[in-house]
Order: structure tokens, then C-alpha cells, then sequence
């Protein structure tokens, strides 16, 4: 069921903007791209944040390496891929 909001003069003035120059066929087309956007991002946030839980788990479980060698593994990696 289609609902109604009432925007900040700002954003209805960027939605216009969109729709008066063709980037988007209409304002809902554009409140569509934009949420889009915002969900995609919140994935990448989710995703960073299982990395960060991931990794201090392994440095509560005493998986870790010194730092010296994480750069040393890096840096091989990274020579590896340019010589490609």
C-alpha cells in the first residue's frame, strides 16, 4: 500500500533536480536508487563488521602473528601479483 512522507525542502529540491534533468524518470525512481545505495552500503558495514568479530576472536583464541611478519607475508603477496 503506497505511503506518504513529507521530505526537508533540500531533498525534494535534489529529487526534482534529478527528474527535471533526466538522470531519473521520477522522483520515486530516484528515492529507489538512493535506498538502494543505502542498503549496499549497510551489506559493506555488516560485512566489515563480521571481519572485525572474525579477527578478535582469533586474537582471543591466540591466533596471531607479529606484525612484522602479516607486512613480510603482505609484501610478498604484493610482489607476486605485479610480477603477473
Amino acid at each position: 500500500m503506497p505511503q506518504t512522507y513529507e521530505l526537508p525542502q533540500d531533498v525534494e529540491e535534489v529529487l526534482d533536480h534529478f527528474v527535471r534533468t533526466g538522470r531519473f524518470a521520477s522522483r520515486e525512481e530516484a528515492l529507489r536508487a538512493g535506498l538502494g545505495l543505502l542498503v549496499r552500503e549497510e551489506e559493506r558495514i555488516a560485512a566489515v563488521d563480521d571481519l572485525l568479530n572474525e579477527a578478535i576472536a582469533d586474537r582471543d583464541n591466540g591466533n596471531v602473528a607479529p606484525l612484522a611478519d602479516v607486512f613480510d607475508d603482505l609484501e610478498r603477496r604484493l610482489e607476486a601479483r605485479l610480477r603477473r
